[in-house]
C-alpha cells in the first residue's frame, strides 16, 4: 500500500475546509461562495501543477543518474539500494529502501540534508564522490551523482561488512615472547631443585596474568615463554599497561631474588611465522634497553614501549666479552685501514674509549685514526692530554676521515649506536664493516647493518666495555695514556663511581689503577675556570621544582654552554627531594635539554618523548621552540607524559 505524504493530507484537509466554507456560503451570500469556488480552483491547479513539477524533477534527476550508470529501468524503479535526492539543501525525495534502511521508518522528505549528512561527510563527497557514514546505528559507504537540477546519493550498507572486519581484525594472531630477565645469574648459587622450584612460581605467576586471554602458552626453555593469542587482547594488555612487570617484580620469590621480564611482542605480519620473527625482533630491542620491559613491533609501524623502570641486570660471566673481543681482533687484521669515532659534542667517555682502542689497533700494525671534531668536543682537557702526550696521534675531521675509507676500512662507534648522532656521519655513510661497542639504552633508530654490535645497557660507561675488551685484546697490557683516558671516562659517567656502577665497573677501575691510572692527573681533567664555574652556580641558584624534577634554563650562549648546562644538571640533584633534573640551553637554532638522575627517574624515556635519547640517569634532547618558555613547557608535557604512563 502506497504510503500518503503528510503534504497530501494537508492539501487534502484545505480543499475540505474551502469545499465546505463554499457550501455554507452559498446558501447565505452566492457571490462570497462563487469566490471560494474559485480560490478551490485556482489552489487545486497551483497543487496539482506543483506536484507533477516536482515528480518531473525527481524523475529526471533519478533518470539523469540511471543513465550514467548504464541502468535506466532497475535504478529508476526496481533498485533496492537506498537513494537519496537533494535540491536546494533540502531532501526532494527518497525511495523505500532509504526510508526503511537509513532514515528507520521516517519520511525525511523536506528537511534539510545535514540532518543525514554532516560537513565532513559532504566535504568528502565534494571531493571523492564517496564517503563512509554512520547514521542510525548502521554504517553506509555513500556515493554522490551531481546533476543540473540537484544531488542524488546513494547508500550502501556497510554494517555488516564492517562488523566482519572489525572481528577479524581482533581476532588475528598475535605472538609473544616472554624472557626471565638474566635468570642464571639470581639463581647461580641454587641447587637445581631450588631453580626449578622458582622458575616454577614464576610460570604460575605468568599463566595466572595470561589466563584471561584464553591463548596458548608454552615453555621455550627455563627463562623463556611462548605466548600465542588473539589482538583483541593486546589492546586489554595494553590498556593495563601489561600490570604482569609490576606483578613479577613485587612478588616475592624468596632468597632475596628480584625478578623482571621483557616481552617482546608481534602482531599484523599476515602469518604466526612472521609474527614469531616480529616477536624475536621487539625481545631484542627490549634486552637491548636493559629489559624490564614490553616492546610491541607491529607490522609496518613502530615499535611501542612498556615498563622500563628498572636498571638492567650486571652480568658476572664474561663469555660474550671474550667472543667480541676474538670477533674484533679478527675484524681489525683482515681491514686495510680502522677508523675510530664516538658521538657528535664528544664527552671523555667517548674520547678515552676512542683513544684507548686507537693505541693497541696501533700496537697491532694496522693503519689506525680517530675522526673527531675538536671544535665541537665537550672532552678538551682530555684532548690537550693526548696531544701533549701523544703527538703523533692521528686525530683527523670529517673530510680527513672520509677520503681513508676504503671498501676494507673498518669503522668502530663507540659510546653511541644511533646514526643520527655519530660525529662524522660521511664517514658511517661509505662504511662497509662497522663495530658498534655502546652501553645506552637501544634506540629504534640503532645502526642495524653493523658486523659486530657489542651493546652492554648494564655497563657503566663505553669505557668500562673497553677495558673488559682490551683484557682480551692485548692480554691485560694497556698503557698508561690509555689507562687514564679510560678512567676519566668511567668516572664522568658514573659521576665518580656513584650512579649505575656494578662489580665490573669497580674491577675495571683496579685494572686501570693497575696498568697504571694515575686518579690526580684525571681528576684535573675535571677543572673548570672561574666564569664556568660561576655560570654553573648562576644556572642552578635559577631553578624551580617541578613535581620532583628541576628545571633550570641557561641563555648564556658561548663556548662552554654545553659544559656549563650538564655541570649545572649534575649539580641540581645534590637538592634534597629532587629525583631528576633539566638544564635547557640553545645553540644555534636548536634548544638542548641535558638530563639527569639518581635512578628512581628514567631520564632516558622522557627525552625519548622529546626525540632524544641517552641512559637512565644520563639523557640529552634537542628540539626545535619558539623561546625558552616554550622549550620548557614542552619538557614539562613530556614529564607529565612519563609519569602517566608508569
Amino acid at each position: 500500500m502506497k504510503k500518503i505524504s503528510k503534504t497530501d493530507i494537508f492539501m487534502t484537509i484545505i480543499t475540505l475546509i474551502l469545499i465546505l466554507q463554499t457550501v455554507l456560503f452559498a446558501f447565505y451570500n452566492p457571490i462570497i461562495s462563487m469566490i471560494f469556488a474559485a480560490l478551490l480552483v485556482v489552489i487545486a491547479i497551483v497543487f496539482i501543477i506543483g506536484r507533477n513539477s516536482v515528480r518531473r524533477r525527481v524523475k529526471q534527476l533519478v533518470y539523469s543518474a540511471a543513465l550514467s550508470a548504464d541502468d535506466t529501468d532497475g535504478l529508476f524503479s526496481n533498485t533496492d539500494i537506498p537513494i537519496m535526492v537533494v535540491s536546494g539543501g533540502r531532501i526532494l525525495w527518497c525511495n523505500s529502501p532509504f526510508k526503511v534502511s537509513v532514515a528507520g521508518g521516517k519520511n525525511l522528505v523536506g528537511v534539510l540534508q545535514d540532518e543525514i549528512l554532516d560537513s565532513a561527510a559532504l566535504e568528502a563527497l565534494d571531493h571523492l564522490k564517496s564517503c563512509e557514514l554512520a547514521y542510525n546505528n548502521k554504517i553506509f559507504l555513500v556515493y554522490s551523482a551531481i546533476q543540473q537540477q540537484g544531488t542524488v546519493y546513494y547508500f550502501v550498507d556497510q554494517t555488516n561488512l564492517k562488523k566482519t572486519a572489525t572481528e577479524y581484525k581482533l581476532s588475528r594472531p598475535v605472538v609473544a615472547i616472554v624472557a626471565v630477565d638474566s635468570l642464571d645469574e639470581v639463581t647461580h648459587n641454587m641447587r637445581d631443585s631450588e631453580r626449578i622450584k622458582i622458575t616454577g612460581k614464576i610460570q604460575n605467576v605468568i599463566e595466572h596474568w595470561f589466563a584471561d586471554a584464553k591463548g596458548v602458552m608454552t615453555t621455550l626453555s627455563n627463562d623463556r615463554f611462548l605466548l600465542l593469542f588473539d589482538e583483541k587482547n593486546l589492546k586489554i594488555f595494553e590498556e593495563g599497561k601489561f600490570k604482569i612487570l609490576e606483578e613479577i617484580r613485587n612478588k616475592d620469590f624468596g632468597e632475596k631474588i628480584n625478578v623482571t621480564l621483557s616481552i617482546g611482542v608481534g602482531y599484523k605480519a599476515g602469518s604466526a611465522r612472521g609474527c614469531e620473527d616480529l616477536a624475536v625482533q621487539a625481545l631484542d630491542m627490549a634486552l637491548g634497553r636493559g629489559g624490564d620491559q614490553v616492546v610491541i613491533k607491529p607490522q609496518g609501524a613502530d615499535y611501542r614501549f612498556y615498563g622500563g623502570v628498572n636498571a638492567a641486570t650486571e652480568k658476572r660471566a664474561r663469555v660474550r666479552t671474550r667472543i667480541i673481543a676474538s670477533a674484533i681482533s679478527e675484524l681489525v687484521s683482515g681491514s686495510e685501514n680502522v677508523i675510530i669515532m664516538g658521538h657528535k659534542y664528544s664527552d671523555l667517555d667517548c674520547l678515552g674509549a676512542a683513544y684507548a682502542l686507537y693505541g693497541i689497533i696501533n700496537t697491532l700494525d694496522r693503519p689506525v685514526a680517530i675522526a673527531l671534531n675538536k671544535n665541537e668536543t665537550l672532552a678538551k682537557p682530555l684532548l690537550e692530554y693526548i696531544e701533549e702526550n701523544d703527538p703523533e696521534c692521528k686525530i683527523l675531521n670529517d673530510e680527513q676521515a672520509q677520503s681513508l675509507v676504503t671498501k676494507k676500512t673498518l669503522v668502530i662507534i663507540v659510546d653511541t649506536h644511533r646514526p643520527m648522532f655519530v660525529d662524522c656521519q660521511s664517514v658511517l655513510e661509505k662504511a662497509k664493516n662497522i663495530v658498534v661497542i655502546d652501553h645506552h639504552r637501544k634506540a629504534v633508530d640503532y645502526i642495524d647493518n653493523a658486523t659486530v654490535f657489542y651493546h652492554e645497557t648494564a655497563a657503566s660507561s663505553a669505557c668500562e666495555m673497553v677495558t673488559e675488551l682490551l683484557q682480551y685484546i692485548t692480554s691485560g697490557n694497556i698503557g698508561k695514556l690509555e689507562a687514564d683516558a679510560l678512567l676519566s671516562g668511567i668516572m664522568l659517567d658514573t659521576k665518580n663511581f656513584v650512579l649505575h656502577t656494578g662489580v665490573r665497573t669497580f674491577e675495571a677501575a683496579a685494572i686501570l689503577r693497575k696498568s697504571g691510572a694515575d686518579p690526580v692527573k684525571v681528576k684535573k681533567m675535571f677543572s673548570g675556570t672561574m666564569p664556568l664555574y660561576k655560570n654553573r652556580v648562576r644556572i642552578a641558584s635559577s631553578a624551580e621544582l617541578f613535581d620532583d624534577c628541576a628545571v633550570a634554563i641557561n641563555e648564556i650562549e658561548d663556548a662552554d654552554t654545553r659544559i656549563a648546562t650538564s655541570q649545572a644538571a649534575d649539580e641540581l640533584l645534590n637538592i634534597d627531594s629532587v629525583k631528576a633534573s633539566f638544564v635547557i640551553c640553545k645553540t644555534a637554532d636548536k634548544y638542548n635539554i641535558s638530563a639527569r638522575s639518581l635512578g628512581e627517574v628514567n631520564v632516558q624515556l622522557i627525552m625519548e618523548i622529546l626525540g632524544g635519547g641517552g641512559h637512565r640517569t644520563m639523557a640529552a634532547s634537542q628540539i626545535e621552540a619558539e623561546s625558552f618558555d616554550d622549550a620548557k613547557e614542552k619538557l614539562k608535557q613530556a614529564i607529565d607524559e612519563y609519569k602517566q604512563n608508569r
